[in-house]
């Protein structure tokens, strides 16, 4: 069979294909281990949906089958079915903070299969937050106060993941100038 080796987790209506069995008039496709997920069709084309809980190595094979029987399996197609980035730890970091303040850092323990990491702090007006690693750098705006949340979720080669619980951020504001 041909199609798709390098598959994310929980993927459906993945198609692969074979060339065909001389006198062939039918096909059985076989998906292994059977905890991967299943693979349909009965056409030189079959359908595979993978599991949500598995990740790892599978291969795909499937024979030709006639009015007189079956024939042999095909070789196998071996799958890296690859995972889903699980959510991140909350952020820690000072959580009172005064306005204006650069390069405030927080940080994550990180996500399980994370190979990078995106940052939020909101509202937008609160400032902005950079970095792509477990720790994201906040400078805040010169002109916001009150509160605000940073979080994070990690990114691999089957998307974004979820974004973890938020850390609340209070932005106390800097001391006006005297009265005359």
């Amino acid at each position: 069979p041909t199609g798709t080796t390098e598959i994310c987790q929980g993927t459906s209506a993945n198609n692969y294909t074979t060339a065909g069995a001389t006198y062939a008039t039918s096909y059985m496709w076989e998906l292994l281990p059977a905890e991967a997920g299943t693979i349909t069709g009965t056409k030189t084309t079959g359908v595979m949906d993978l599991s949500a809980a598995y990740t790892g190595a599978a291969t795909i094979k499937v024979k030709g089958m006639n009015d007189c029987g079956e024939g042999a399996f095909s070789s196998e197609l071996t799958l890296n079915v690859k995972p889903l980035v699980l959510v991140p730890e909350q952020p820690t970091g000072t959580t009172e903070i005064c306005q204006g303040t650069l390069a405030n850092s927080y940080t994550t323990a990180g996500a399980s299969y994370a190979t990078s990491y995106m940052w939020e702090l909101l509202p937008s007006e609160a400032g902005t937050v950079a970095g792509t690693t477990t720790t994201g750098v906040v400078d805040l705006s010169a002109s916001y106060t009150g509160t605000a949340t940073v979080k994070v979720k990690g990114v691999n080669d089957c998307g974004e993941g979820t974004f973890s619980e938020e850390l609340s951020l209070t932005i106390k504001p800097l001391p006006l100038a005297p009265a005359k």
